[in-house]
């Protein structure tokens, strides 16, 4: 089954639209790329997210990462110039997202 930009973003929609924390699409997908890599650098986590919905404007990036810190969805490790994101996921989030994770891990291996 092909992998493909708008089924990603539809499944962040669909997300978005249960969850309070996760209330906007961007978000969604945010943290289902920080799932999707364990830990991730603030350019790579751009730059996926950037080859799925467009470009992002880093205030944008920087306010939906900093209210998943605040959740306690995402936690920030490293010093101001070696920052890394990774998930910390309740099972029922890490449940809801699963078939949103899978589709980027496909996408990203170009099964798309």
């Amino acid at each position: 089954m092909p992998h493909s930009k708008h089924k990603i973003i539809s499944l962040a929609e669909t997300l978005a639209s249960e969850f309070d924390i996760l209330a906007h699409e961007l978000r969604v997908l945010i943290l289902a790329i920080i799932a999707v890599h364990g830990r991730i650098t603030w350019a790579d986590l751009k730059s996926v997210l950037e080859s799925i919905v467009g470009p992002v404007n880093p205030n944008t990036l920087a306010f939906h990462v900093r209210k998943l810190i605040n959740s306690k969805y995402v936690e920030r490790e490293g010093g101001p110039e070696s920052v890394i994101y990774k998930a910390r996921l309740p099972d029922d989030i890490k449940k809801k997202i699963e078939p949103l994770v899978r589709e980027i891990k496909s996408y990203i291996k170009g099964d798309c």
